[in-house]
């Protein structure tokens, strides 16, 4: 058995047949002229981490907010140190950490997105596109009448090698929930039975977007900045 393969081309096609080292798997193998060493390899790979992160940003913004209404007294004393007289400890912290963590989710996104530019393409067709609505209560109060608002949804199937895959990542960034006419305006372009080019991660084939770009950059920055503005008057700078 020959190793005509590179090693990241390996874990692509492993990545498609989503299969880790079996006798399958070295059928597989021989037929793609890959080295079963590579089957190894796989099987210890990690699985997509969208899971992960989203996990990671939940703990970060749970975890010291528990903190923070725990041992709210003594924390704002201990901040009270590090900040000018006049500040107001706590709402510091607060929008401080808010803006950190907008620029981070920024930040990645937008290397998520420009990474993308580089990956290869297939030929992918709409299978869902719809406005979803739901009734919400206005703002963060659980009372008073809802409101509805509206998400655009998508989703398109596409084949990598033999495989299919179905993905519903427009961009990169936040699905916003809106009015019903900017919904409907943001699924203009993606009509059902629509085929276009999709771009898709060459090592994580089930990893896909229609869109190179981000979604609401402007929006983000805007959230971030006011976040960043409020940071430093609680934090006594002006």
């Amino acid at each position: 058995m020959s190793s005509t393969l590179d090693f990241s081309s390996a874990v692509a096609t492993l990545h498609i047949y989503d299969i880790a080292c079996s006798p399958f798997c070295r059928v597989v193998a021989d037929h793609e002229q890959i080295d079963v060493r590579y089957c190894a390899a796989m099987a210890s790979a990690p699985p997509s981490n969208r899971p992960v992160v989203a996990a990671a940003i939940l703990a970060a913004v749970a975890i010291p907010l528990a903190l923070v209404v725990i041992y709210a007294e003594p924390v704002s004393d201990w901040l009270a140190e590090f900040l000018p007289a006049k500040a107001v400890p706590l709402p510091a912290a607060f929008f401080g950490v808010g803006a950190a963590l907008l620029t981070w989710i920024s930040l990645s996104n937008w290397r998520q997105a420009r990474a993308s530019t580089g990956w290869p393409t297939t030929v992918g067709r709409i299978i869902r596109s719809e406005v979803v609505k739901e009734m919400l209560y206005p703002g963060t109060a659980r009372r008073g009448t809802k409101v509805p608002v509206f998400t655009p949804a998508v989703e398109f199937e596409y084949s990598v090698r033999g495989q299919t895959y179905r993905s519903d990542r427009m961009q990169f960034g936040a699905i916003v929930k809106a009015a019903e006419d900017e919904a409907h305006a943001r699924l203009a372009p993606y009509p059902v039975g629509r085929q276009l080019a999709v771009r898709y991660d060459p090592l994580h084939p089930e990893s896909a977007v229609l869109d190179s770009r981000v979604a609401y950059p402007i929006r983000t920055i805007v959230i971030t900045v006011i976040f960043a503005v409020l940071a430093l008057h609680f934090g006594g700078v002006f």
